[in-house]
């Protein structure tokens, strides 16, 4: 995949297909790899399988790209030039990133904090100071957005007026834990 500028029908095609019961990441890169494109994948996946697949409906990528444009987010899928290429390498990368925000700071080189959610006091201290020294230094600073370590990561990468990305499990949508809804 070669971070081609992509048709709105081939990445509406590209959620369908990673929305599908049974296709993961890998399968979904085979998928395309094989058919050459997600629209041609749907249309051939059902003719290709050997037990019956139903694609995801077309509805429900677009209430996913409509929810996305609601939040003024937008999907950005694996082959896409603002896809970061250190994940595209990886085997089981996720197909599909919801992105609010700039996708050209997940291609930065940056440096990820994670740690405990019950975190000391020290170890929160000690994240919060670094995340700030990487802002001021102009390095992005990637967490996950739990409590403790994580929430003290981006706090002081925002304090340090630099760059913070925050990977959400649960979609762009829900912020968990909830007091971090601000942040």
């Amino acid at each position: 995949m070669t971070g081609e500028p992509i048709t709105e029908r081939e990445r509406r095609a590209r959620l369908r297909l990673i929305r599908t019961e049974g296709i993961g990441p890998v399968t979904w890169r085979e998928l395309i790899a094989h058919f050459g494109s997600a629209e041609d994948a749907v249309v051939g996946l059902p003719d290709l399988a050997r037990r019956k697949i139903i694609v995801a409906d077309t509805e429900i990528a677009e209430a996913e790209l409509d929810r996305l444009d609601d939040l003024g987010a937008r999907a950005v899928t694996l082959g896409e030039s603002d896809y970061p290429a250190a994940l595209a390498e990886i085997d089981d990368a996720p197909p599909v990133l919801s992105v609010l925000g700039d996708p050209t700071h997940l291609s930065r080189p940056g440096v990820g904090i994670v740690g405990a959610r019950n975190a000391s006091a020290n170890g929160r201290r000690l994240a919060e100071t670094l995340a700030r020294d990487l802002a001021d230094a102009g390095v992005p600073v990637i967490s996950g957005l739990a409590r403790g370590i994580d929430t003290a990561a981006h706090t002081g990468a925002i304090a340090g007026d630099g760059i913070t990305v925050a990977a959400m499990a649960g979609g762009i949508d829900i912020v968990y834990p909830p007091e971090n809804g601000d942040l």
